[in-house]
């Protein structure tokens, strides 16, 4: 009896180790030919974040002045693209335009608004919808909350005035009533190919500031255009004044040459 109970404790390991390599068919062991793989666990992709703009521009004229809304939208990560729409009120929806930089922006002027000064806009609804091939995002509303219907003023140089190649800009104190900045920008107009050229836009400025110099060397082109006299080509700056939300007035254009053969 001894002698069997011995060989049948020696035979379970034999056995157990018989079992192990018998055939899998538990669906769940990668070694069962009825192995079911299982799905991969799913990302989920999350849903885009829009940021807009929607600021009121006022430009200052020597006759009338201009007034319009500027509105822009962007995602934060690059999107398949159907159109961009933007609606004021409850106006027709009004398609954006795409830009090199990766926004969307459309204006709006006095008309568009109903109101020469656009005061009756003022916290009035902008919607926008950013329209891709399985989805339709909607932003909004936004609005703007204030017009600022004073422009600044220029000192000099201005009335055609030549100065040399490094000018300084200078204007009074808007004193607003508002937390505010300055800029400072510069064209080239040249009306023999009626074209206007950016040349130069400052840094936003604090409110204290009332002149900024040119920082590096301003060409003259009276001498190297052809055809070219003080007043046919010229610089003409402006000054720009911004609220804490992107609300901005700009003054009247001041006029300059740059005298011709002085420090380069």
């Amino acid at each position: 009896m001894t002698k069997i109970l011995k060989i049948f404790i020696l035979a379970l390991p034999i056995g157990w180790l018989l079992s192990c390599a018998a055939p899998h068919d538990n669906p769940l062991d990668p070694a069962s030919p009825n192995y079911e793989k299982p799905d991969e666990p799913s990302v989920e992709v999350p849903d885009p974040v829009f940021s807009t703009i929607v600021r009121s521009v006022h430009k200052g004229r020597t006759t009338i002045d201009l007034y319009s809304v500027e509105t822009e939208i962007w995602p934060d990560s690059n999107m398949i693209t159907d159109s961009v729409t933007v609606q004021y009120n409850t106006t027709t929806p009004r398609r954006m335009t795409f830009t090199p930089n990766g926004h969307w922006i459309r204006s709006f002027n006095s008309n568009n608004i109903g109101d020469d000064d656009l005061e009756a806009g003022v916290g009035m609804p902008f919607l926008f919808k950013f329209y891709t091939p399985d989805t339709v995002w909607i932003t909004g509303p936004r609005s703007y909350v204030r017009v600022i219907h004073d422009t600044p003023a220029t000192n000099s140089p201005d009335s055609l005035q030549t100065v040399d190649s490094h000018p300084v800009f200078t204007w009074p104190d808007f004193a607003g009533t508002f937390p505010y900045r300055y800029q400072v920008s510069i064209e080239l107009e040249n009306k023999y190919l009626a074209e206007i050229t950016a040349a130069w836009t400052s840094d936003t400025l604090n409110s204290a500031v009332r002149s900024i110099q040119y920082p590096d060397s301003l060409p003259s082109f009276v001498d190297t255009v052809p055809n070219s006299s003080p007043d046919s080509v010229y610089y003409h700056w402006t000054l720009t004044v911004y609220d804490a939300f992107g609300n901005s007035s700009v003054s009247v254009d001041a006029t300059f040459n740059v005298q011709a053969g002085v420090d380069k």
